[in-house]
């Protein structure tokens, strides 16, 4: 069979290949993993995460996370302001990465808590004052709702 006809192209795919390989290879590092850009890694957690696929793979993970957990937060400023803590209490206070690979698990296992609370009481429409969450019949009463 012709190659190049294959697939209706019209033309070499020597060249179509030669150009996917090229353009690979142009890809940023941070497009391999890390949620920030690794030619401006400087701290040895940034380091860290860029040299290693698994510390990447989780630094993706938990970005995804933190993002879809600020979408449904019903006190989004208290939520950031935790994830500084932990940024500068928890990850950056890391000296190798057996403790990044076990901060980032206990974080993302925290957002995951988070996001279940956050969407299980959705439908109740809580009450949030600066991180405060009234139970379920004051949240009701104070929705003009009458039990």
């Amino acid at each position: 069979m012709n190659r190049r006809y294959l697939c209706g192209c019209r033309g070499d795919l020597r060249g179509a290949r030669t150009l996917l390989v090229f353009m690979t290879l142009l890809l940023p590092a941070s497009a391999i993993g890390a949620s920030f850009d690794c030619r401006k890694a400087q701290t040895f957690v940034e380091r860290a995460i860029c040299g290693s696929k698994l510390l990447s793979r989780l630094d993706d993970r938990l970005a995804t996370a933190y993002k879809s957990a600020l979408e449904i937060a019903f006190a989004p400023d208290a939520l950031r302001e935790e994830q500084r803590r932990w940024l500068a209490s928890a990850r950056n206070v890391c000296q190798d990465n057996a403790c990044l690979k076990r901060e980032y698990e206990r974080r993302l296992e925290s957002l995951a808590t988070y996001a279940a609370r956050q969407q299980a009481s959705h439908g109740k429409e809580a009450c949030a004052f600066s991180g405060l969450a009234l139970p379920e019949t004051y949240a009701i009463f104070a929705a003009g709702g009458y039990s």
